[in-house]
């Protein structure tokens, strides 16, 4: 079990001013106590250094799996055998993250968990095939990823661009019948819009306008926005990364003239907590929030609240506690649950027990169809009404 006492209290600032190395190195989460031979080692990559926007994100998932380790030491491990997650520093940078991999290989690693981003596990992914480990990455995404063939990693999202599926259904179910799509030209945003646009014409609803944009191009958003709104669409949807879209939301009013419906990619991002008017009768996607109904959720949030805003004073809980560290979580239990169904360490049965089994974790439920692709998690409609961002579709998982 992790010791948590004499732990450094420090803002989420505070950690990325420093970098994450002290993170690294172990300072925020001591060793399993008594770690040897018999100790099962979990190893995974993580942003711990270089731009901020990557650092928050690692550490929110970091976060999660180092909430998993506490929790299943206190559940007598993995087999009976404590476990010890070892993290080293990739700063998001993919040839960096391959060697991250390969170095906790040759240290001896017998099960992995994946890294933060499509981009980087692009590069991890060939070295977890070559190696015959299996890995669960919680967020990667990009269908090239997975529509590959692959035989040891496994995925705990869907595809980007099954991901606003159910965004697209609950606009019909409002009567939307006419859709303009404007996007960033980042490849987040591209797969996630190609996405929007294929389940527009599967739904038979008419594609008014699509209009792409510069990251960070003001007048270039702008000029999108009034484009595609001057087409007379029942609803606008689209955006960019989750960060973006109470500037998105201000500046789609600002365009005109008001569509019925505004659908922003990924409305569950913290940072949108501190701009709700912005966003007020708007929705979205939502990977993961607080409220959702899954297994054991509300025990998780709890006591990430409770383990976490000790060392995190100064930090609202909300903003460290988000879909990425639920996915970091729900991916290790998804790993925990494989071990279980194969009741053995050897990697080929935690590997079948991964591409046949079904479990829900904090984070979803986790199927993979016979390509080795997600297809059991719902990502559901999240929408902020009154100020409050609830679940509205669909209704198994819907909060009000």
């Amino acid at each position: 079990m992790m010791d948590s006492t004499a732990v450094p209290r420090r803002g989420r600032r505070d950690f990325i001013k420093m970098g994450g190395v002290a993170l690294a190195a172990g300072a925020f989460a001591p060793l399993v106590r008594g770690a040897g031979k018999d100790t099962v080692k979990v190893g995974a990559s993580l942003p711990l250094t270089g731009r901020s926007f990557f650092v928050e994100d690692g550490l929110r998932q970091l976060l999660g799996y180092r909430l998993w380790q506490e929790h299943v030491n206190r559940r007598d491990g993995l087999l009976g055998r404590p476990v010890q997650v070892v993290v080293h520093d990739d700063a998001a940078e993919a040839q960096q993250a391959a060697e991250v991999y390969r170095r906790l290989l040759e240290e001896g690693v017998q099960l992995l968990l994946g890294n933060y981003s499509s981009g980087v596990a692009g590069d991890t992914i060939p070295v977890v095939e070559a190696a015959g480990v299996p890995c669960v990455f919680p967020m990667a995404w990009q269908p090239g990823l997975w529509l590959r063939e692959h035989q040891w990693a496994v995925p705990t999202l869907p595809l980007a661009t099954e991901v606003t599926r159910t965004l697209l259904e609950y606009l019909e179910r409002q009567g939307v019948r006419r859709v303009a799509v404007v996007n960033a030209d980042n490849a987040y945003a591209q797969d996630l819009a190609k996405g929007l646009v294929q389940r527009v014409r599967e739904l038979g609803l008419t594609l008014t306008a699509h209009q792409t944009y510069s990251f960070g191009d003001r007048v270039g958003l702008e000029a999108a926005l009034t484009k595609a709104l001057g087409t007379g669409p029942d609803a606008l949807a689209g955006g960019n990364v989750g960060d973006q879209v109470p500037e998105l939301a201000k500046a789609a009013r600002a365009a005109g003239p008001e569509a019925g419906h505004y659908a922003w990619f990924e409305l569950d991002e913290p940072v949108i907590l501190e701009a709700r008017d912005a966003v007020e009768g708007m929705i979205g996607f939502g990977l993961w929030i607080p409220g959702m109904p899954y297994p054991g959720n509300r025990e998780f949030v709890r006591r990430f609240t409770n383990r976490w805003e000790r060392e995190y004073p100064e930090e609202p809980i909300g903003l460290l506690l988000d879909h990425h560290a639920a996915a970091g979580y729900g991916a290790a239990q998804v790993l925990e649950a494989a071990v279980t169904e194969a009741s053995t360490l050897e990697p080929a049965a935690v590997r079948d027990a991964l591409f046949s089994f079904e479990t829900t974790t904090v984070f979803g439920r986790y199927r993979l169809d016979a390509r080795g692709v997600q297809v059991g998690k719902t990502v559901p409609v999240v929408g902020y009404r009154h100020g409050l961002r609830e679940v509205l579709w669909p209704q198994p998982l819907a909060t009000v």
